[in-house]
């Protein structure tokens, strides 16, 4: 719980549990000087558990839920593709890298228009204020500034867009290089890590799709990146050791400590001895470029510099270019001592006690028990990752009103799709690799329809 024992009769309280509910096990010495935090929390993470809801989803007349075990065996034996999921870039229709293009390419004009545009998309409150601004005439427009200035101070957490709005009033040169509108930029948007992660993502997703149509998910093949740990590079020959060099790798299950190094493959031999998951692409994230390697199969240097200019993201990638206008941080937590390491991500990644559950829901209300409820039933959080204790029956008293009316059209949308076929909930719960994402695995094993 991460609290004092002297605080815990409140927390009782404040959850609305009875104290003996908790049934404490045990009470973590907090170490002075040492941050203040027990051991307990100080764990250093391997990946992250997830447990998703899949509802509507389609079994035949016949169809046994024991069979989902199997889905489950073939995703852990196969993997998934290791793509950076579309929050990295949003679902608006100016996706975070083509913010950063823009103003890569000191177009601060058009970068302002769509960083103003995206935000009045992620905020109904501002869109009506914002769709006034767009059709006004150049007359009124900063009135209409003033006005989405004062709507965006009624919502929490928008410190940088009042400020951006406030002084946006100020602007007199609209000019695509005005440098009027390139210091509103370093002022309040360029500080914001996500455009520059966005970039990253998008270079590297483009690049392993690249190896994936041209060689395929299932074998590597000579000319590729793998990653070895510290005792196999220890234990290569010293021919060998010469084409490694240290590295950290995201979407493997491993301590934030652990050395990894980085080599080619380029023997036929070493191609087919070594594993999918061990095949990695670099991540152009601009720290250390000239330690950056790059594969000599798909996905060269020249490819991905190719890409990014595609896409005015050359800034990325080109180790003549630094990043003036962004400060680009890493797009993982990782220890100081590695910070300084080149990054590269695993094409393929591989779940972990992966369990996937189907109950008979047409009306789509089943749901899982937070921890909190199991609680209340004096039941075991973690007896497996997706135990049968954890999933709520359907009934109606599972979910709100609010919930029904928001499903009601998704259901009505599935039964017309799914001529034949039983409604059900599938229930799926699996370990990922720490910067694995879930979204990711469900795109490459599920086929999923969104209702209309």
């Amino acid at each position: 719980l991460g609290m004092t024992k002297e605080y815990l009769p409140h927390a009782s309280r404040h959850y609305g549990v009875h104290s003996l509910l908790f049934d404490p096990q045990q009470y973590e010495q907090i170490e002075e000087g040492k941050g203040g935090a027990p051991t307990v929390f100080k764990t250093d993470s391997q990946g992250a558990l997830y447990r998703v809801v899949v509802r509507c989803s389609a079994l035949t007349d016949g169809g046994n839920p024991m069979s989902m075990s199997d889905v489950a065996t073939n995703i852990e034996r196969q993997g998934f593709l290791n793509y950076y999921p579309i929050s990295s870039f949003s679902a608006g229709s100016n996706p975070f890298h083509a913010i950063a293009a823009a103003a890569g390419t000191g177009d601060f004009h058009k970068a302002c228009g769509l960083y103003l545009q995206a935000n009045a998309e992620a905020n109904p409150l501002l869109f009506d204020s914002y769709a006034r601004y767009v059709a006004a005439e150049e007359s009124v427009c900063k009135t209409l500034i003033g006005g989405m200035s004062d709507t965006v101070k009624q919502i929490r957490g928008h410190h940088n867009l009042v400020n951006f709005l406030s002084d946006l009033e100020a602007v007199t040169d609209y000019s695509a290089s005005s440098p009027e509108l390139q210091s509103l930029w370093e002022r309040w948007v360029y500080q914001k890590p996500k455009y520059a992660q966005a970039s990253v993502a998008f270079i590297w997703n483009a690049m392993a799709s690249q190896r994936v149509l041209s060689a395929g998910a299932a074998r590597v093949i000579v000319g590729d990146l793998v990653f070895a740990t510290e005792a196999e590079f220890n234990a290569m020959s010293a021919e060998k050791k010469v084409s490694y060099r240290p590295a950290h790798i995201e979407g493997v299950f491993a301590p934030s400590t652990q050395r990894f190094y980085v080599g080619r493959v380029t023997t036929d031999k070493q191609a087919k001895d070594t594993a999918i998951g061990r095949l990695v692409m670099p991540v152009c994230d601009h720290r250390n470029p000239a330690d950056l390697q790059f594969p000599t199969s798909f996905g060269t240097k020249d490819v991905h510099l190719l890409l990014a200019q595609q896409h005015g993201l050359d800034w990325v990638i080109d180790d003549q270019k630094q990043p003036i206008l962004f400060q680009m941080v890493r797009t993982s937590r990782i220890k100081p001592s590695s910070k300084h390491l080149p990054l590269y991500r695993t094409v393929v990644a591989f779940p972990s006690h992966m369990e996937v559950r189907t109950v008979h829901d047409p009306n789509s209300v089943a749901a899982l028990k937070t921890d909190l409820f199991m609680m209340q039933e004096r039941k075991p959080l973690f007896p497996s990752i997706l135990s049968t204790d954890r999933i709520r029956d359907p009934s109606p008293f599972n979910v709100s009103t609010n919930f029904k009316e928001v499903m009601e059209p998704i259901i009505s949308h599935s039964r017309s799709v799914s001529d034949g076929q039983t409604s059900a909930t599938t229930f799926i719960g699996a370990r990922l690799p720490r910067n694995s994402h879930m979204n990711s695995l469900l795109r490459e094993h599920f086929e999923i329809r969104h209702g209309r």
